[in-house]
C-alpha cells in the first residue's frame, strides 16, 4: 500500500521434481483434494484471479471467481471454455497490453 503497488501472490501445482506436468504431460491433478480446497480458500481472499492461455486450453477450468484475467496475447482461447462463463473477465493480449 506505500508503495502504491498492487498485492500479487503467485500459487503453482507442481510435481516432486519440480514441474508443472507428469511425465505423461498430465497436468490436471497433480495435487491432492486436500490442497486443492486449500487453494479454493485462498482465493476467496484476492479481488482477481490470473491464469494463462496454455491452462486454459489444457485444462478448461472453471476458476468461480468474480474477477478473473486470461494471459493470453495470441487470442487462443476458446469463448466458450469454462472460464468465460461466469464472474469478470479481462484478457492481456497483445492489442490490450
Amino acid at each position: 500500500m506505500k508503495e502504491n503497488m498492487p498485492y500479487v501472490v503467485l500459487k503453482t501445482a507442481t510435481t516432486l521434481d519440480g514441474k508443472i506436468a507428469t511425465s505423461t504431460g498430465s497436468s490436471k491433478w497433480i495435487t491432492s483434494e486436500a490442497s486443492r480446497k486449500e487453494v479454493y480458500k485462498l482465493r476467496k481472499l484476492f479481488d482477481c484471479i490470473m491464469t494463462s492461455s496454455n491452462t486454459v486450453i489444457a485444462d478448461n477450468p472453471t476458476m468461480k471467481h468474480k474477477f478473473k484475467c486470461v494471459l493470453d496475447k495470441d487470442d487462443r482461447t476458446d469463448k466458450n471454455a469454462k472460464i468465460y462463463q461466469q464472474g469478470e473477465i479481462y484478457v492481456a493480449n497483445k492489442d490490450k497490453l
